[in-house]
């Protein structure tokens, strides 16, 4: 409608700002797809901040704790995947622990408790052992390291987004710390009935243990972010139009 009087310029401004408002633009996300991380107790959305190294980004809802910076921690991680591997071989070729008892002496390995296990119809638990202390771990640590040798080389591997991805979907599943404190649980136990002296397979599997928490404590989201991909599910969502929440390091949430 037209009015017969005309309205005061800064009127007129604030008439032009409401019908851009009310029109429906989509706008693009700021940046990188990446640009956006999801807490993953309260489902909130934060922008992806620059924080400075080893300081921690939390949640301005809930104060979980989102990310760390990581990025210089990735040189860390070739050795002790190279270490790791090593160590595993030695962890899987000599025996856990030698047991004398009745003037019997009988030496076992990693695969022999798999198998004993099978033996005594426990087929899950054979399985669900082999599966997280030898073939996932084996795994992790054998899909990491041409990458980061590459890397460590100055160049990216070809394969770089499949080799990460495998080794996102991989990470939860190698839990040899677990299946370590059974062990010790185990052999004390025995240690009651027969002599028992532990092996250089149980040293070597408890110097695994311990490369390998290292190495699965530090976050490969820089290195995906290095390289120009897109992180992995579960760890970053593409946030809609009009989310303003940003993850401030040593901010107090309201």
């Amino acid at each position: 409608m037209k009015l017969p009087f005309p309205l005061p310029r800064s009127w007129r401004a604030a008439g032009d700002h409401l019908d851009a408002k009310a029109a429906p633009v989509a706008q693009p996300l700021p940046g990188d797809p990446d640009a956006w991380i999801a807490c993953e107790h309260c489902d909130t959305l934060h922008r992806h901040e620059v924080i400075a190294l080893d300081e921690e980004a939390h949640c301005t809802r809930c104060g979980v704790k989102l990310y760390r910076n990581q990025s210089e921690r990735l040189s860390v991680l070739l050795p002790l995947v190279l270490t790791g591997l090593i160590v595993y071989i030695v962890a899987n070729i000599f025996p856990i622990a030698e047991m004398n008892g009745g003037g019997n002496r009988h030496a076992t390995t990693l695969w022999g408790a798999i198998v004993a296990l099978y033996d005594y119809d426990m087929l899950f638990a054979a399985v669900l052992v082999a599966l997280t202390t030898v073939f996932f771990p084996l795994m992790y640590m054998s899909v990491l390291a041409p990458l980061l040798i590459a890397r460590w080389r100055g160049r990216q591997h070809p394969a770089a987004a499949l080799v990460l991805r495998a080794a996102a979907l991989i990470r939860p599943w190698a839990m040899v710390e677990i299946f370590m404190l059974g062990v010790v649980v185990a052999l004390i136990k025995v240690a009651r009935m027969v002599s028992l002296e532990a092996d250089a397979g149980l040293w070597a599997f408890a110097a695994l243990t311990v490369f390998l928490t290292v190495a699965l404590s530090i976050d490969l989201r820089p290195f995906w972010r290095e390289i120009g991909l897109t992180l992995p599910p579960g760890s970053q969502v593409d946030a809609p139009t009009g989310v303003d929440a940003a993850a401030r390091p040593g901010e107090d949430r309201p």
